[in-house]
């Protein structure tokens, strides 16, 4: 169900990561990282991007294009936990949506450092999978659909609803338009750009 089911939300989720680095001042959209080969060594883990023989060198722009998971695990070890999970929970991770309709709404689940401290242990290696979607984290439908808007519509969160007077759309604080813009270009090369997904 669009809002009791729960699924990683995969590598649409690296635009939180892109939008984090953004506004943090952690990257640009020039700055590039060492050459993605296919997998990155990180402790005794081999993280792996889903093209095997790599992407080569890439900026945040074509990062995000080619959906590099390399690129994203490369960010992962210069930003924290913290400021990585702040950006989530501002486009509505681990909240519920509000909107008004039954059965009753899962919030999903934005793991934070203390969630793994309690259950498996910490390690950086979790926020290495987190930032391209994956691990803990846990998203409806709704949710995913309540993101992409923000996204397209300049940073708004809408309340989705079915009747009476829709709820004011709340803007997320914290991001600038030109931020958002960035992100809404490289999503368009991810469907038009030659290397896009």
């Amino acid at each position: 169900c669009a809002i009791s089911g729960t699924y990683p939300p995969g590598s649409t989720l690296k635009m939180v990561a892109a939008i984090a680095a953004l506004e943090t001042g952690i990257s640009d959209t020039l700055s590039t990282f060492e050459a993605c080969a296919g997998s990155l060594l990180v402790g005794e883990t081999v993280f792996r991007c889903f093209k095997r023989d790599g992407h080569g060198e890439l900026n945040l722009m074509q990062a995000l294009e080619t959906s590099c998971n390399i690129y994203f695990q490369h960010l992962a070890q210069i930003m924290s936990m913290e400021t990585w999970g702040d950006y989530a929970a501002r486009f509505g991770f681990g909240q519920v949506t509000g909107i008004d309709m039954e059965p009753r709404e899962e919030k999903g689940l934005l793991p934070s450092r203390q969630y793994y401290v309690e259950t498996e242990g910490w390690t950086q290696g979790h926020l290495l999978n987190l930032v391209i979607g994956q691990g803990a984290i846990l998203a409806t439908p709704m949710q995913m659909a309540r993101y992409a808007a923000a996204l397209g519509n300049g940073g708004y969160l809408v309340t989705p609803h079915l009747y009476k007077v829709p709820p004011r759309p709340q803007l997320i604080e914290g991001i600038s338009p030109a931020t958002l813009d960035i992100v809404k270009q490289a999503m368009r090369r991810v469907v038009y750009g030659e290397h896009g997904t």
